[in-house]
Protein backbone atom coordinates (compact mmCIF):
# COMPACT_ATOMS: atom_id res chain seq x y z
CA UNK A 1 0.00 0.00 0.00
CA UNK A 2 2.83 2.38 0.97
CA UNK A 3 3.92 2.00 -2.32
CA UNK A 4 1.09 2.53 -4.11
CA UNK A 5 0.59 5.55 -2.63
CA UNK A 6 4.24 6.75 -3.49
CA UNK A 7 3.67 5.88 -6.86
CA UNK A 8 0.10 8.29 -7.30
CA UNK A 9 2.10 10.90 -5.36
CA UNK A 10 5.12 11.39 -7.58
CA UNK A 11 2.61 10.63 -10.71
CA UNK A 12 0.30 13.28 -9.56
CA UNK A 13 3.85 15.78 -9.20
CA UNK A 14 4.78 15.35 -12.57
CA UNK A 15 1.18 15.32 -14.07
CA UNK A 16 1.09 19.11 -12.31
CA UNK A 17 4.06 19.98 -13.51
CA UNK A 18 4.16 23.26 -16.10
CA UNK A 19 6.33 23.34 -19.19
CA UNK A 20 9.99 22.09 -18.15
CA UNK A 21 12.24 25.09 -17.22
CA UNK A 22 15.86 25.32 -18.38
CA UNK A 23 16.83 24.71 -14.69
CA UNK A 24 15.18 21.06 -15.02
CA UNK A 25 14.73 20.34 -18.12
CA UNK A 26 15.41 16.15 -19.25
CA UNK A 27 18.08 15.06 -20.76
CA UNK A 28 17.83 14.17 -24.18
CA UNK A 29 14.99 11.64 -25.22
CA UNK A 30 16.52 8.17 -24.23
CA UNK A 31 14.23 5.14 -25.17
CA UNK A 32 15.08 4.04 -21.04
CA UNK A 33 13.68 7.41 -19.59
CA UNK A 34 10.84 5.35 -18.53
CA UNK A 35 12.56 2.64 -17.10
CA UNK A 36 15.08 5.03 -15.12
CA UNK A 37 11.47 6.84 -13.38
CA UNK A 38 9.87 3.85 -12.53
CA UNK A 39 13.37 2.79 -10.79
CA UNK A 40 13.41 6.44 -9.23
CA UNK A 41 9.62 5.39 -8.45
CA UNK A 42 9.93 2.51 -6.48
CA UNK A 43 13.07 4.24 -4.39
CA UNK A 44 11.09 7.29 -3.32
CA UNK A 45 8.83 5.12 -1.23
CA UNK A 46 10.15 5.10 2.31
CA UNK A 47 11.01 1.33 3.08
CA UNK A 48 10.60 2.31 6.97
CA UNK A 49 13.13 0.28 7.81
CA UNK A 50 13.63 0.14 11.37
CA UNK A 51 17.02 -1.47 11.83
CA UNK A 52 18.87 0.80 14.23
CA UNK A 53 22.03 2.15 12.67
CA UNK A 54 20.69 1.92 8.82
CA UNK A 55 21.39 4.46 6.20
CA UNK A 56 19.75 5.14 3.51
CA UNK A 57 21.91 5.38 0.83
CA UNK A 58 19.84 5.34 -2.38
CA UNK A 59 16.78 7.95 -2.02
CA UNK A 60 18.61 11.30 -2.73
CA UNK A 61 19.99 9.49 -6.23
CA UNK A 62 16.54 8.65 -6.95
CA UNK A 63 15.13 11.91 -6.45
CA UNK A 64 17.72 13.56 -8.46
CA UNK A 65 17.43 11.52 -11.34
CA UNK A 66 13.33 11.80 -10.78
CA UNK A 67 13.71 15.54 -11.10
CA UNK A 68 16.07 15.04 -14.68
CA UNK A 69 14.29 12.56 -16.19
CA UNK A 70 11.01 13.73 -15.29
CA UNK A 71 11.78 17.35 -16.22
CA UNK A 72 9.84 18.46 -13.07
CA UNK A 73 10.28 21.81 -12.10
CA UNK A 74 11.35 24.37 -9.37
CA UNK A 75 8.23 23.71 -7.12
CA UNK A 76 7.74 19.72 -8.06
CA UNK A 77 10.97 19.08 -7.66
CA UNK A 78 11.19 20.86 -4.45
CA UNK A 79 8.21 18.72 -2.60
CA UNK A 80 10.34 15.65 -3.84
CA UNK A 81 13.15 16.89 -1.70
CA UNK A 82 10.85 17.85 1.03
CA UNK A 83 9.04 14.46 1.05
CA UNK A 84 13.03 12.80 1.36
CA UNK A 85 13.52 15.21 3.94
CA UNK A 86 10.80 14.82 6.23
CA UNK A 87 11.61 10.85 6.63
CA UNK A 88 12.09 10.10 10.14
CA UNK A 89 15.68 8.66 8.66
CA UNK A 90 16.88 10.96 6.03
CA UNK A 91 18.62 10.06 3.32
CA UNK A 92 21.92 10.40 2.88
CA UNK A 93 22.97 13.73 0.58
CA UNK A 94 19.60 15.00 0.62
CA UNK A 95 20.98 18.31 1.61
CA UNK A 96 23.44 18.83 -0.91
CA UNK A 97 20.85 17.62 -3.69
CA UNK A 98 18.69 20.33 -1.99
CA UNK A 99 21.25 23.22 -1.84
CA UNK A 100 21.90 22.53 -5.61
CA UNK A 101 18.50 22.69 -6.84
CA UNK A 102 17.82 25.49 -4.86
CA UNK A 103 17.13 28.80 -7.29
CA UNK A 104 20.62 30.21 -6.82
CA UNK A 105 20.03 33.53 -4.76
CA UNK A 106 18.43 31.33 -2.26
CA UNK A 107 20.88 28.64 -1.60
CA UNK A 108 23.08 30.43 0.74
CA UNK A 109 19.95 30.85 3.26
CA UNK A 110 18.91 27.50 3.03
CA UNK A 111 22.38 26.50 4.84
CA UNK A 112 21.29 25.06 7.91
CA UNK A 113 24.76 25.11 9.70
CA UNK A 114 27.29 27.21 9.07
CA UNK A 115 30.16 25.23 10.72
CA UNK A 116 32.28 28.31 11.66
CA UNK A 117 34.85 26.03 13.06
CA UNK A 118 35.69 23.95 10.02
CA UNK A 119 38.25 24.51 7.82
CA UNK A 120 35.54 24.29 4.49
CA UNK A 121 32.89 25.88 3.54
CA UNK A 122 29.22 23.87 5.13
CA UNK A 123 27.25 22.14 2.48
CA UNK A 124 28.28 19.52 -0.12
CA UNK A 125 29.96 19.29 -3.30
CA UNK A 126 27.00 19.44 -6.17
CA UNK A 127 25.95 22.76 -3.67
CA UNK A 128 29.64 23.85 -4.45
CA UNK A 129 29.47 23.26 -7.67
CA UNK A 130 26.08 24.83 -8.50
CA UNK A 131 27.26 28.05 -7.50
CA UNK A 132 30.31 27.99 -9.49
CA UNK A 133 28.11 27.23 -12.42
CA UNK A 134 25.77 29.65 -11.47
CA UNK A 135 27.87 32.56 -11.60
CA UNK A 136 27.82 32.65 -8.12
CA UNK A 137 31.01 31.66 -7.14
CA UNK A 138 32.46 34.76 -5.77
CA UNK A 139 30.58 34.12 -2.14
CA UNK A 140 31.81 30.47 -2.17
CA UNK A 141 35.51 31.52 -3.49
CA UNK A 142 35.95 34.57 -0.44
CA UNK A 143 34.63 31.56 2.58
CA UNK A 144 36.98 29.38 1.45
CA UNK A 145 39.96 31.67 1.66
CA UNK A 146 38.51 33.11 4.99
CA UNK A 147 38.43 29.89 6.10
CA UNK A 148 41.81 29.01 4.77
CA UNK A 149 43.51 31.81 6.40
CA UNK A 150 41.85 31.51 10.13
CA UNK A 151 44.47 30.48 12.49
CA UNK A 152 44.32 26.46 13.36
CA UNK A 153 43.18 25.74 9.86
CA UNK A 154 44.07 22.60 8.63
CA UNK A 155 45.86 23.26 5.61
CA UNK A 156 45.87 19.60 4.71
CA UNK A 157 41.84 19.84 4.39
CA UNK A 158 41.60 23.09 2.71
CA UNK A 159 43.69 21.42 -0.20
CA UNK A 160 41.70 18.20 -0.44
CA UNK A 161 38.54 20.62 -0.55
CA UNK A 162 39.87 22.45 -3.02
CA UNK A 163 41.24 19.59 -5.38
CA UNK A 164 37.94 17.72 -4.94
CA UNK A 165 35.91 20.99 -6.05
CA UNK A 166 38.20 21.21 -8.78
CA UNK A 167 37.41 17.70 -9.78
CA UNK A 168 33.69 18.53 -9.69
CA UNK A 169 34.32 20.86 -12.51
CA UNK A 170 36.05 18.61 -14.52
CA UNK A 171 33.19 18.13 -17.19
CA UNK A 172 33.28 21.96 -17.84
CA UNK A 173 34.55 23.67 -21.30
CA UNK A 174 38.47 24.51 -21.48
CA UNK A 175 37.86 28.30 -21.50
CA UNK A 176 35.62 28.04 -18.49
CA UNK A 177 38.04 26.40 -16.32
CA UNK A 178 40.54 29.00 -17.21
CA UNK A 179 38.43 31.64 -16.15
CA UNK A 180 37.16 30.10 -13.41
CA UNK A 181 41.07 29.30 -12.05
CA UNK A 182 41.94 33.08 -12.44
CA UNK A 183 39.48 33.87 -10.29
CA UNK A 184 40.58 31.20 -7.61
CA UNK A 185 43.95 32.38 -7.69
CA UNK A 186 42.69 36.48 -7.43
CA UNK A 187 41.06 34.76 -3.58
CA UNK A 188 44.65 32.84 -3.11
CA UNK A 189 42.86 29.62 -3.67
CA UNK A 190 46.38 28.62 -5.10
CA UNK A 191 45.60 25.00 -5.08
CA UNK A 192 42.06 25.21 -6.75
CA UNK A 193 43.14 27.22 -8.65
CA UNK A 194 46.32 24.84 -10.12
CA UNK A 195 43.93 21.33 -10.08
CA UNK A 196 41.73 23.34 -12.68
CA UNK A 197 44.19 24.04 -15.15
CA UNK A 198 46.07 20.92 -14.97
CA UNK A 199 42.74 19.64 -16.22
CA UNK A 200 43.87 21.44 -19.63
CA UNK A 201 45.01 19.68 -22.46
CA UNK A 202 47.77 22.40 -22.80
CA UNK A 203 49.89 22.56 -19.49
CA UNK A 204 52.08 26.12 -20.17
CA UNK A 205 48.53 27.85 -18.18
CA UNK A 206 49.55 25.38 -15.37
CA UNK A 207 53.11 25.93 -15.47
CA UNK A 208 53.07 29.93 -15.29
CA UNK A 209 50.55 29.69 -12.25
CA UNK A 210 52.83 26.92 -10.43
CA UNK A 211 56.03 29.56 -11.33
CA UNK A 212 54.26 33.10 -9.83
CA UNK A 213 52.61 30.42 -6.71
CA UNK A 214 53.85 31.74 -3.36
CA UNK A 215 55.33 28.40 -2.89
CA UNK A 216 57.08 27.98 -6.51
CA UNK A 217 59.28 25.56 -6.92
CA UNK A 218 62.75 26.04 -6.06
CA UNK A 219 64.47 24.10 -8.73
CA UNK A 220 63.55 20.86 -10.94
CA UNK A 221 63.53 18.26 -8.54
CA UNK A 222 60.74 21.02 -6.53
CA UNK A 223 58.84 21.24 -10.30
CA UNK A 224 59.56 17.35 -10.62
CA UNK A 225 57.58 16.73 -7.65
CA UNK A 226 54.57 19.07 -8.58
CA UNK A 227 54.43 17.48 -12.04
CA UNK A 228 55.13 13.93 -11.17
CA UNK A 229 50.97 13.28 -10.44
CA UNK A 230 50.02 15.47 -13.25
CA UNK A 231 51.83 13.22 -15.40
CA UNK A 232 51.23 9.94 -13.64
CA UNK A 233 47.35 10.50 -14.07
CA UNK A 234 47.00 10.15 -10.40
CA UNK A 235 44.35 12.67 -10.41
CA UNK A 236 43.40 12.91 -13.47
CA UNK A 237 43.16 9.31 -14.18
CA UNK A 238 45.00 10.03 -17.42
CA UNK A 239 48.61 8.66 -17.43
CA UNK A 240 50.77 10.99 -20.06
CA UNK A 241 48.57 12.93 -21.54
CA UNK A 242 50.03 15.63 -22.70
CA UNK A 243 51.25 15.66 -25.90
CA UNK A 244 55.04 16.37 -26.98
CA UNK A 245 54.01 19.71 -29.22
CA UNK A 246 52.60 21.41 -26.15
CA UNK A 247 55.14 20.54 -23.64
CA UNK A 248 57.73 23.41 -22.94
CA UNK A 249 60.92 22.36 -22.61
CA UNK A 250 61.64 22.61 -18.97
CA UNK A 251 58.97 20.31 -18.85
CA UNK A 252 59.80 18.16 -21.47
CA UNK A 253 62.59 17.50 -19.56
CA UNK A 254 60.78 17.27 -16.20
CA UNK A 255 58.57 14.51 -17.84
CA UNK A 256 61.65 12.33 -19.00
CA UNK A 257 63.46 12.43 -15.63
CA UNK A 258 59.80 10.66 -14.52
CA UNK A 259 59.88 8.33 -17.28
CA UNK A 260 63.67 7.54 -16.46
CA UNK A 261 62.03 6.35 -13.22
CA UNK A 262 59.50 4.20 -14.24
CA UNK A 263 59.60 0.69 -12.81
CA UNK A 264 58.75 -2.48 -14.07
CA UNK A 265 55.20 -2.27 -12.63
CA UNK A 266 54.77 1.45 -14.05
CA UNK A 267 53.52 0.72 -17.53
CA UNK A 268 50.70 -1.80 -15.49
CA UNK A 269 49.74 1.16 -13.17
CA UNK A 270 49.26 3.21 -16.03
CA UNK A 271 47.18 1.39 -18.20
CA UNK A 272 44.68 0.20 -14.45
CA UNK A 273 44.68 4.13 -13.48
CA UNK A 274 43.58 5.02 -16.82
CA UNK A 275 41.14 2.23 -16.96
CA UNK A 276 39.55 3.40 -13.90
CA UNK A 277 39.06 6.56 -14.78
CA UNK A 278 37.21 5.27 -18.05
CA UNK A 279 35.42 2.06 -16.56
CA UNK A 280 35.30 2.79 -12.78
CA UNK A 281 33.99 -1.09 -11.78
CA UNK A 282 37.69 -1.82 -13.09
CA UNK A 283 38.64 -0.65 -9.32
CA UNK A 284 38.72 -3.93 -8.47
CA UNK A 285 41.62 -4.68 -10.69
CA UNK A 286 43.46 -1.73 -9.13
CA UNK A 287 42.77 -3.38 -5.51
CA UNK A 288 43.83 -6.34 -6.53
CA UNK A 289 47.45 -5.47 -8.26
CA UNK A 290 48.24 -3.25 -5.23
CA UNK A 291 47.50 -6.45 -2.74
CA UNK A 292 49.55 -9.11 -5.26
CA UNK A 293 52.23 -6.94 -6.90
CA UNK A 294 51.04 -8.83 -10.30
CA UNK A 295 52.12 -7.29 -12.96
CA UNK A 296 49.81 -9.35 -15.44
CA UNK A 297 46.88 -8.19 -13.94
CA UNK A 298 47.50 -4.46 -16.33
CA UNK A 299 49.36 -6.39 -19.31
CA UNK A 300 46.84 -9.41 -19.58
CA UNK A 301 43.72 -8.06 -18.16
CA UNK A 302 44.15 -4.42 -18.17
CA UNK A 303 45.62 -3.59 -21.45
CA UNK A 304 42.60 -5.93 -23.85
CA UNK A 305 40.01 -4.24 -21.42
CA UNK A 306 41.31 -0.40 -22.10
CA UNK A 307 41.52 -1.25 -25.73
CA UNK A 308 38.03 -2.24 -25.73
CA UNK A 309 37.08 0.78 -23.40
CA UNK A 310 39.05 3.15 -25.78
CA UNK A 311 37.41 2.44 -29.23
CA UNK A 312 33.69 2.18 -27.95
CA UNK A 313 33.49 -1.98 -28.45
CA UNK A 314 33.18 -2.24 -24.67
CA UNK A 315 30.88 0.51 -23.24
CA UNK A 316 31.19 0.77 -19.45
CA UNK A 317 27.68 1.33 -19.01
CA UNK A 318 25.60 -0.74 -21.51
CA UNK A 319 27.85 -3.47 -20.82
CA UNK A 320 28.38 -3.83 -17.22
CA UNK A 321 27.66 -7.46 -17.06
CA UNK A 322 30.56 -8.24 -19.64
CA UNK A 323 32.84 -6.13 -18.22
CA UNK A 324 32.44 -7.72 -14.84
CA UNK A 325 32.58 -10.67 -16.07
CA UNK A 326 35.65 -10.21 -17.78
CA UNK A 327 37.02 -8.89 -15.15
CA UNK A 328 36.32 -11.89 -13.04
CA UNK A 329 37.63 -14.55 -15.91
CA UNK A 330 41.10 -12.28 -16.23
CA UNK A 331 42.02 -13.01 -12.62
CA UNK A 332 40.92 -16.21 -12.69
CA UNK A 333 43.43 -16.95 -15.55
CA UNK A 334 46.35 -15.08 -13.98
CA UNK A 335 45.85 -15.86 -10.56
CA UNK A 336 44.62 -19.27 -10.98
CA UNK A 337 40.85 -19.80 -9.29
CA UNK A 338 41.57 -20.28 -5.87
CA UNK A 339 44.30 -17.39 -5.39
CA UNK A 340 41.59 -15.07 -6.99
CA UNK A 341 39.03 -16.24 -4.94
CA UNK A 342 41.06 -15.28 -1.84
CA UNK A 343 41.53 -12.06 -3.10
CA UNK A 344 38.13 -11.32 -4.43
CA UNK A 345 36.60 -12.17 -0.99
CA UNK A 346 39.04 -10.11 0.67
CA UNK A 347 38.06 -6.82 0.39
CA UNK A 348 34.64 -5.23 -0.83
CA UNK A 349 33.99 -3.37 -4.08
CA UNK A 350 31.69 0.03 -3.61
CA UNK A 351 32.19 0.57 -7.29
CA UNK A 352 30.24 -2.61 -8.11
CA UNK A 353 27.76 -2.44 -4.78
CA UNK A 354 27.67 -0.09 -2.01
CA UNK A 355 27.84 -2.53 0.25
CA UNK A 356 30.10 -4.55 2.55
CA UNK A 357 29.87 -7.82 0.87
CA UNK A 358 32.88 -9.32 -0.59
CA UNK A 359 33.81 -7.87 -4.02
CA UNK A 360 33.67 -11.74 -5.60
CA UNK A 361 29.54 -11.73 -5.10
CA UNK A 362 28.96 -8.64 -7.54
CA UNK A 363 31.13 -9.99 -9.94
CA UNK A 364 30.09 -13.23 -9.66
CA UNK A 365 26.53 -12.28 -10.18
CA UNK A 366 27.43 -10.24 -13.29
CA UNK A 367 29.31 -13.77 -14.91
CA UNK A 368 25.54 -15.54 -14.50
CA UNK A 369 23.80 -12.73 -16.06
CA UNK A 370 25.87 -12.41 -18.93
CA UNK A 371 25.83 -16.14 -19.13
CA UNK A 372 21.61 -16.44 -19.02
CA UNK A 373 20.56 -12.76 -20.73
CA UNK A 374 20.50 -14.75 -24.10
CA UNK A 375 18.33 -17.85 -22.47
CA UNK A 376 15.89 -15.85 -20.75
CA UNK A 377 15.73 -13.16 -23.99
CA UNK A 378 15.01 -15.90 -26.40
CA UNK A 379 17.78 -15.95 -28.47
CA UNK A 380 18.99 -19.23 -27.27
CA UNK A 381 16.66 -22.83 -26.73
CA UNK A 382 18.95 -24.02 -23.52
CA UNK A 383 20.95 -22.60 -21.16
CA UNK A 384 24.94 -22.40 -20.84
CA UNK A 385 26.61 -24.50 -18.75
CA UNK A 386 27.82 -23.59 -15.01
CA UNK A 387 30.86 -20.71 -15.79
CA UNK A 388 34.09 -22.33 -14.46
CA UNK A 389 35.14 -18.62 -13.30
CA UNK A 390 32.22 -18.96 -10.17
CA UNK A 391 33.02 -20.72 -6.85
CA UNK A 392 31.71 -24.02 -6.06
CA UNK A 393 29.06 -21.73 -3.34
CA UNK A 394 27.11 -19.74 -6.02
CA UNK A 395 23.74 -21.14 -6.57
CA UNK A 396 24.20 -21.57 -10.45
CA UNK A 397 21.58 -24.33 -10.27
CA UNK A 398 18.88 -21.95 -8.71
CA UNK A 399 20.11 -18.74 -11.56
CA UNK A 400 19.02 -21.51 -14.08
CA UNK A 401 15.96 -22.64 -12.25
CA UNK A 402 14.93 -18.75 -12.56
CA UNK A 403 15.52 -18.70 -16.05
CA UNK A 404 14.05 -21.78 -16.78
CA UNK A 405 10.42 -20.34 -14.94
CA UNK A 406 11.02 -16.81 -16.64
CA UNK A 407 11.18 -18.54 -20.12
CA UNK A 408 7.98 -20.49 -19.18
CA UNK A 409 5.83 -17.66 -17.34
CA UNK A 410 5.96 -19.64 -14.21
CA UNK A 411 6.08 -18.68 -10.36
CA UNK A 412 9.10 -18.76 -8.57
CA UNK A 413 9.91 -18.88 -4.75
CA UNK A 414 9.91 -15.39 -2.58
CA UNK A 415 13.84 -16.56 -2.16
CA UNK A 416 14.80 -15.84 -5.99
CA UNK A 417 12.79 -12.82 -6.60
CA UNK A 418 15.77 -10.98 -6.60
CA UNK A 419 17.45 -12.99 -9.11
CA UNK A 420 14.27 -13.12 -11.73
CA UNK A 421 14.65 -8.79 -11.07
CA UNK A 422 18.69 -9.61 -12.00
CA UNK A 423 17.73 -11.44 -15.57
CA UNK A 424 14.66 -9.44 -16.11
CA UNK A 425 16.81 -6.61 -16.27
CA UNK A 426 19.49 -8.08 -18.28
CA UNK A 427 17.46 -9.35 -21.10
CA UNK A 428 16.05 -5.60 -20.90
CA UNK A 429 12.86 -6.19 -19.86
CA UNK A 430 13.01 -3.25 -16.93
CA UNK A 431 9.67 -2.60 -16.33
CA UNK A 432 8.92 -5.73 -15.34
CA UNK A 433 12.26 -6.25 -13.57
CA UNK A 434 10.66 -3.09 -11.11
CA UNK A 435 7.36 -5.07 -10.30
CA UNK A 436 9.16 -8.21 -9.25
CA UNK A 437 11.45 -5.86 -6.88
CA UNK A 438 8.88 -4.46 -5.35
CA UNK A 439 7.79 -7.87 -4.32
CA UNK A 440 11.33 -8.67 -3.24
CA UNK A 441 12.10 -9.07 0.70
CA UNK A 442 14.33 -8.02 2.39
CA UNK A 443 13.42 -4.40 1.29
CA UNK A 444 16.85 -2.80 1.56
CA UNK A 445 18.28 -5.92 -0.58
CA UNK A 446 15.79 -5.01 -3.26
CA UNK A 447 16.53 -1.49 -3.45
CA UNK A 448 20.16 -1.72 -3.73
CA UNK A 449 19.46 -3.83 -6.62
CA UNK A 450 16.90 -1.04 -7.91
CA UNK A 451 19.78 1.61 -7.28
CA UNK A 452 22.00 -0.71 -8.90
CA UNK A 453 19.70 -1.40 -12.43
CA UNK A 454 18.61 2.71 -11.99
CA UNK A 455 22.29 3.97 -12.20
CA UNK A 456 23.36 0.78 -15.23
CA UNK A 457 20.05 2.85 -17.36
CA UNK A 458 20.85 6.65 -16.54
CA UNK A 459 24.48 5.50 -17.97
CA UNK A 460 22.98 4.45 -21.09
CA UNK A 461 21.33 7.16 -21.16
CA UNK A 462 22.35 10.91 -20.29
CA UNK A 463 24.81 8.97 -17.74
CA UNK A 464 24.33 11.77 -15.06
CA UNK A 465 25.48 9.93 -12.33
CA UNK A 466 27.88 7.48 -14.17
CA UNK A 467 31.38 9.54 -14.34
CA UNK A 468 30.97 11.02 -10.71
CA UNK A 469 32.63 7.84 -8.86
CA UNK A 470 35.90 8.92 -9.01
CA UNK A 471 34.41 11.84 -6.16
CA UNK A 472 33.81 9.36 -3.93
CA UNK A 473 29.90 10.85 -3.53
CA UNK A 474 27.56 11.29 -6.25
CA UNK A 475 27.52 14.92 -7.99
CA UNK A 476 23.97 16.24 -8.91
CA UNK A 477 24.47 18.48 -11.51
CA UNK A 478 21.84 20.65 -12.97
CA UNK A 479 21.68 23.49 -16.14
CA UNK A 480 23.70 26.86 -15.44
CA UNK A 481 20.88 29.18 -14.14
Amino acid sequence: MLRQVSARLVLALMLMTLPASASSSPPADCPLQPDIIAHADFLLVDPKIEQRFWRDRVSTDAGYLMIRYGGLDQRSGDQVIEMLRQRRVRPERIGDLRLAFAPPDRRVGLIEDFQEGSSVPPGGFSFFRAMVIDAREDWLFADMARRARTPGADQRMVAAFQMRLARSLSDLADRDKLAIALKAEEQGLWTLARELLAQLPDPRDWLALVRRAPNAPRDQAALTQWFTPLWRGTHSFRPRSFAPDVMPPELQAVADAIDRQRGPHTPAVDVLIELYGRAPATQVLLTVFNQTGNIRIGSEIGVPLLGEVRSGDLDPARHADRLQARILRGLVQVLGKVEAERQLTSFSATALMPTHEPALAPLERAAAREALAGFVAGRTEQPPPRPEVVSATFDWAGWVHVARAIRGSEQVHDSYRGIQADLLHAAGRHQEAVDMLRQVTPVDDARRRSHRMMLSLDGQCAGLLADTLLLGDPLYRFPPR
